[in-house]
């Protein structure tokens, strides 16, 4: 189905239209994702991003956007961990300055995961230079689903100061992780909040 409708009307020049169509190509990965197909589920992303990343339409842009964020979740699961992060890197650049918020929260995600699988490929000091970007970019944010994850951020900066032994910077991002969060309504920020603690507790 996803395929005829790709066919019939990927060149149609009614915007409507071409939501459907960028609609059905996000659709089609995201089943072939869930069907095990990871290689067909990223070749269609791509294909799919080549087709609309020029496009003006937020809701289009929107599925670039996560397009490109399932493609390096699923190169995570393959154990492709540096096409992960050029998947995330893209994202990025591509979209950090965007003035949609459903499109800066997948920014948001990116520089965590980003951090996460550099973290996790023994290359700590470069995770924190990501988080340390992503809090300088994010910090004046307004969007709760950002807030939380500058909180989380902060947390794995932490993690990674201890890992280079690093134990006075450590507590000291804990600290200003406190400062910054204390007073949140959020109770997944407060949570966050309560690991600084205790992971500050046996810096």
């Amino acid at each position: 189905v996803y395929d005829a409708l790709i066919k019939e009307f990927e060149h149609s020049k009614f915007e409507p239209i071409l939501e459907l169509v960028a609609n059905a190509y996000y659709s089609k990965g995201v089943i072939l994702g869930e069907l095990g197909e990871s290689k067909k589920e990223i070749d269609t992303y791509d294909t799919f991003i080549k087709e609309f990343k020029d496009s003006k339409l937020d809701p289009i842009l929107w599925q670039v956007a996560k397009a490109y964020f399932n493609k390096g979740i699923r190169q995570r699961e393959l154990g492709e961990t540096k096409n992960e992060i050029d998947a995330y890197d893209v994202l990025i650049k591509e979209f950090q300055d965007s003035k949609s918020e459903p499109i800066l929260e997948l920014v948001a995600k990116a520089y965590i995961n980003k951090g996460t699988a550099l973290e996790e490929s023994g290359e700590s000091q470069k995770a924190i230079d990501v988080y340390d970007t992503f809090i300088k970019k994010f910090k004046n944010s307004k969007s709760e689903p950002i807030l939380e994850l500058i909180a989380k951020a902060y947390v794995n900066k932490g993690v990674a100061l201890e890992k280079l032994g690093e134990s006075q910077n450590e507590i000291d991002i804990y600290d200003a992780s406190i400062k910054e969060f204390k007073d949140s309504k959020s109770e997944h920020i407060l949570k966050l909040i309560a690991k600084v603690y205790i992971n500050k507790g046996v810096a």
